[in-house]
């Protein structure tokens, strides 16, 4: 994205036992940097408020508040899921689907 824009994650949460995932998901991200970098939530920064999950079979997912920028670089997402009493705990913090370029915003 150029600077000045805004990314948002999303995360889905699928199951196996025809109970429909709940609970909320917490996202953070992590950045800049000059290579894609795997956050971890001790030291990231909280992207919004939790989002309650949707869905049903058993799919859900949630997306993030917006994030925009401050600087160019390299950011990551990470998502976390709690859990309930159908579901373990589960995170997504991969450098490969979670990461996106910040580049110059150029007139």
């Amino acid at each position: 994205i150029s600077l000045g824009e805004s990314e948002s994650d999303t995360a889905t949460v699928t199951g196996d036992g025809g109970d429909t995932p709940t609970g909320k998901i917490t996202f953070f991200v992590c950045g800049p940097t000059t290579n894609a970098t795997a956050c971890s939530d001790a030291n990231d920064s909280e992207v919004g408020s939790p989002v309650a999950l949707s869905g049903s079979g058993d799919v859900a997912t949630a997306t993030s508040a917006s994030f925009t920028p401050s600087e160019t670089g390299v950011y990551c997402f990470l998502g976390l899921y709690p859990g309930n009493r159908h579901y373990a705990p589960a995170s997504d913090g991969s450098t490969t689907d979670e990461c996106f370029n910040v580049y110059p915003n150029h007139p």
